[in-house]
C-alpha cells in the first residue's frame, strides 16, 4: 500500500509539472485577433512538420558506374517503325556477333499501311516528336525531376480514322525481340532474305528495278521495360528522303541501368545514338552496308 501511494504521488507531481505556467482562465479574454493568430500558428506548425517529413522521406539521387558483369542475361528490344515501302518489297533482319539462328530472337510483324498519317495521327505524332525532343535537349537539367515524378510515357499511335482510297504504300514493322548482350545489327533493306544456320542471304538482285524510298518514322525503339526517368532518343524520329539510293545508319550504344528506390528495384536500359546518312550507287550489291536501307548497329 505504501508503494502504491508513492507511485500515485509521483504521477500527480508529474501531471502538475508545467514548464510554461498558464494564466488562469478567469483572467483570459478571448478575442478574434487572438483566435486568428492561434489558427495561423497551428497551420504554420503543421506545414513545417509536413515539409520536414517530406524532406526526410524524399529520395536523393546517387549515380554510380560499374562494369556490367551479367553477360548471359537477355536483352529485350521493342520496335515499332514505319517505312515508306510496301511490305512485299522490303525485309527486316537482325544478326549479332554470335551468329545464332535469327529465329531464336523472336518475330517482327509486318503490316501493310499508308505512310501518310491521318490528321489525328499526325497531331499525336507531332506532339510525341516535340515532347521527346524537348526531353532529350533538357535531360541533364530535368533528370532528377523525371526520376522522382515517375515520368514514363509509352506512345501508342491512335487508330487511323480516314482510310485512303489507294493501295498501301508503306510497311509497319513492329514487335519485341530478345537479344544477346553482344554487338549486333538490325537492318531493313530491299528484298527478302533466306535464312540458314550461320546467317542469311538477301535476295535483292530481283528487286533491282524496284523504286526505293526509305523514308521512315519511328514510333517506338527502346530496350528493356519502360521506367520512369528513361528517355529513348529514337522515339518520335522521322526521316523523309527524296532520293531512294540512300543508306541511313544509326549507331547505338546500350547501357544497363539499375533504378533502386525505397520500395522497388527496376533493371532497364538506356542508349545513345549517332546518325549517318550516305548516298550509294544505283547498282544494288550484297556487300554489307552497301545497299539502300535503314541500319541500326549496336
Amino acid at each position: 500500500m505504501l508503494r502504491y501511494r508513492g507511485v500515485k504521488q509521483a504521477l500527480e507531481a508529474v501531471s502538475q509539472l508545467d514548464a510554461f505556467p498558464k494564466v488562469k482562465e478567469e483572467f483570459v479574454e478571448a478575442t478574434r485577433v487572438g483566435g486568428t493568430l492561434s489558427l495561423i500558428s497551428r497551420l504554420v506548425i503543421i506545414f513545417l512538420i509536413y515539409h520536414e517529413v517530406t524532406y526526410y522521406l524524399d529520395s536523393r539521387l546517387v549515380f554510380t558506374f560499374k562494369p556490367d558483369t551479367d553477360l548471359h542475361s537477355k536483352l529485350k528490344v521493342h520496335i515499332d517503325l514505319t517505312v515508306a515501302m510496301p511490305c512485299k518489297s522490303i525485309g527486316a533482319d537482325i544478326l549479332d556477333s554470335t551468329n545464332q539462328n535469327v529465329f531464336s530472337f523472336g518475330v517482327l510483324q509486318e503490316e501493310d499501311t499508308w505512310f501518310e498519317l491521318c490528321p489525328s495521327q499526325r497531331v499525336h505524332f507531332d506532339y510525341m516528336q516535340h515532347h521527346n525532343s524537348y526531353l532529350r535537349q533538357e535531360y541533364h537539367s530535368i533528370a532528377e525531376i523525371l526520376y522522382k515524378s515517375d515520368h514514363a510515357v509509352v506512345y501508342s499511335m491512335p487508330e487511323r480514322v480516314i482510310i485512303p482510297q489507294r493501295p498501301h504504300d508503306a510497311c509497319r514493322i513492329h514487335g519485341v525481340l530478345t537479344l544477346n548482350k553482344v554487338a549486333g545489327n538490325f537492318h531493313i533493306t530491299v528484298g527478302k532474305t533466306i535464312h540458314f544456320a550461320r546467317g542469311h542471304i538477301h535476295l535483292n538482285s530481283i528487286f533491282a528495278n524496284t523504286q526505293t524510298n526509305f523514308s521512315h518514322r519511328i514510333n517506338r525503339f527502346s530496350f528493356g521495360d519502360h521506367t520512369a526517368g528513361i528517355i529513348h532518343p529514337l522515339e518520335g524520329d522521322e526521316k523523309i528522303f527524296d532520293n531512294g539510293q540512300l543508306m541511313m545508319q544509326y549507331f547505338i550504344e546500350v547501357v544497363p541501368t539499375d533504378v533502386k528506390k525505397f520500395y522497388s528495384h527496376t533493371r532497364t536500359y538506356q542508349y545513345t545514338v549517332r546518325e549517318n546518312s550516305q548516298m550509294i550507287g544505283k547498282r544494288l550489291t550484297t556487300a554489307r552496308f552497301h545497299v539502300p536501307g535503314v541500319f541500326h548497329g549496336e
